[in-house]
């Protein structure tokens, strides 16, 4: 992707941030959700993010094993102690930065089309759809995935304009923390795939070994879920298992 940024992508940028701050800080809001609610004893009980970690890196919550995730949230609890007006701003800034990083892929996408790529990203950066993951706690985990899945777009567009290896790794990276974020995401492992099978310029070992690397974070996640906790791979949200190894 284009690395130079000109006079009007920073424009971009500092009207993005500024019409998603004003358009989602809520300083009325002080309430506290019910998975907030679930997790603000966990929290308060444990001395510090350290110990938070140590304990959750060998246990799962919820019947599910996110340790990235467990990462993110415990970052989040020291900067804001479960304090409402300050996480939500916090999360509204990340927010309005995955915004800005979505406009560069899109200016990108289109062909170098500003005015095309900034109204997308400002009816993007408006949506209702992201409210929850702006007023709630746990809302940080979505934030950091979008900001992971942008990434490993942003990687393979690269790529495909260098053919330097380093985006393929910075995709590998970024698929591992996506996957023990949230394991839904192993639905992305093919897309990477695609994009290392499709390339000419790799041996055939050297496609081998990058498509076992891409495949690595979910056939690891199975094993942990299913053979060291005794879980279903993926549940819903009512913990019903959607996929289990009998009917795989």
């Amino acid at each position: 992707m284009e690395k130079n940024l000109n006079r009007a992508d920073v424009l971009a940028f500092v009207s993005l941030f500024i019409i998603c701050i004003t358009w989602h800080i809520r300083p009325d809001i002080r309430a506290l959700w019910g998975d907030d609610i679930l997790r603000l004893e966990y929290f308060t009980s444990n001395s510090s993010f350290f110990e938070h970690f140590k304990k959750l890196l060998v246990t799962s919550v919820l019947a599910k094993y996110r340790p990235v995730a467990e990462i993110v949230v415990g970052l989040n609890y020291e900067f804001s102690r479960f304090r409402v007006e300050i996480f939500s701003i916090l999360h509204v800034v990340f927010h309005a930065a995955n915004v800005c990083f979505l406009y560069r892929i899109l200016v990108y996408l289109t062909g170098g089309n500003r005015f095309a790529a900034w109204i997308s990203a400002t009816l993007f950066g408006i949506s209702s759809f992201h409210i929850f993951n702006l007023i709630q706690f746990y809302g940080a985990d979505e934030l950091f995935c979008l900001l992971c899945i942008l990434g490993i777009i942003s990687a393979a567009l690269s790529f495909q304009e260098t053919k330097r290896e380093g985006y393929v790794w910075a995709m590998l990276v970024t698929n591992l923390l996506l996957t023990f974020t949230y394991e839904r995401f192993v639905v992305l492992f093919p897309f990477i795939l695609y994009v290392i099978w499709k390339e000419e310029t790799f041996t055939q070992k050297k496609r081998m070994q990058l498509a076992a690397a891409t495949v690595f974070p979910a056939a690891a996640y199975f094993v942990i879920i299913n053979f060291v906790f005794g879980y279903a791979f993926f549940l819903g949200t009512d913990r019903e298992p959607m996929i289990t190894v009998a009917n795989i």
